[in-house]
């Protein structure tokens, strides 16, 4: 996960993970979330035991 900054194009990254079912930034932090699934994902997606965050700091 790299985080771009638009006005200079420069990159730095973030992350070596970056398989997450969904994201929240905030001024400081970026929370990131993935269902933890009973079974391997994709094949029964609907049975999930819970969610799974990281918080990764933003500079």
């Amino acid at each position: 996960m790299w985080e771009v900054d638009i006005e200079t194009g420069t990159k730095k990254k973030l992350s070596d993970e970056c398989v997450f079912d969904d994201l929240l930034a905030t001024e400081n932090y970026l929370y990131c979330y993935r269902k933890d699934y009973l079974l391997p994902r994709g094949m029964a997606n609907d049975w999930y035991k819970g969610y799974s965050l990281k918080q990764i700091p933003i500079n």
